[in-house]
């Protein structure tokens, strides 16, 4: 094997175990996510006698979804879309991570003209963002937070995804993360149906679903636990992510170099 074959093998090598350590982390990312929905951070468990969630800290209830809403299930809206338009619409990949971006690539433009009653589907902050249907089966029924940036900036939301806002028993992070929670990803993959390749879930099926609702003050606290230690799972699978985007640019530029002749493989068998 000659030093070119060498070097590539090498960095190949070292961004598959990036790549491997990338996978560890967001599956400790999930457990520890998981972990504190229904372990809770320092209490005991108890039985609930729901079939979705059977054990529970003792002082949370497993409530149904509808109880726990002041606002919606209510579908977005879906004018045509173009690159000219002078209004703001969001597409499903704003809603990721538990969070609802505005970036670039996720908004569309679209005639303000063509929608009706505006108001009723300007995003707000605190609106949570649930995606109605999608390919993946994985991705159906995720849940975002919608920002404070979205009171400075008009934006709609498109028929695929779903807002609603909660009531006084739960705050929206909380929500969110229990939403996007293993226990709830089961219930919703089992009620998603499927026509032409896309999954979808309904306002009814929303509803039914049963989250984990402890008091407020523990809310609180879970939601803190958890954002200090995502926090720091994700820098290190940033750092991972940025490592391996690095050898690929290093094995690009060594193969360049090597068929451009800057360097001289014979030299360094």
């Amino acid at each position: 094997m000659g030093y070119l074959d060498r070097e590539t093998a090498r960095i190949d090598t070292l961004i598959q175990e990036q790549r491997r350590l990338i996978e560890m982390l967001r599956e400790r990312r999930t457990a520890v996510i998981d972990h504190a929905l229904s372990h809770g951070l320092d209490a005991k468990l108890g039985h609930t006698g729901d079939p979705w969630l059977p054990v529970l800290l003792i002082g949370w209830k497993a409530v149904p979804t509808k109880r726990l809403l002041s606002f919606g299930p209510s579908n977005g809206v879906s004018p045509e879309a173009g690159a000219v338009g002078d209004l703001r619409t969001l597409s499903l990949g704003s809603v990721r991570d538990g969070r609802v971006s505005m970036g670039v690539d996720v908004t569309k433009l679209v005639d303000r003209a063509a929608v009706p009653r505006l108001d009723d589907y300007r995003l707000r902050n605190g609106d949570i963002l649930l995606v109605r249907g999608n390919g993946n089966v994985n991705l159906v029924g995720r849940a975002g937070l919608v920002g404070p940036e979205f009171d400075a900036e008009e934006y709609i939301y498109p028929d695929l995804l779903i807002r609603l806002r909660v009531g006084a028993a739960m705050i929206p992070a909380f929500f969110v993360r229990a939403f996007n929670s293993a226990a709830t990803r089961a219930q919703i993959e089992t009620r998603a149906r499927t026509a032409v390749g896309t999954y979808k879930v309904a306002a009814g099926d929303v509803r039914a679903t049963v989250l984990p609702t402890p008091p407020l003050s523990e809310q609180r606290r879970i939601v803190a636990y958890l954002d200090e230690q995502t926090e720091k799972i994700d820098a290190l699978i940033a750092e991972s992510e940025r490592f391996i985007e690095l050898s690929r640019e290093r094995r690009s530029a060594l193969i360049t170099a090597a068929v451009t002749g800057q360097i001289d493989v014979r030299e360094m068998v």
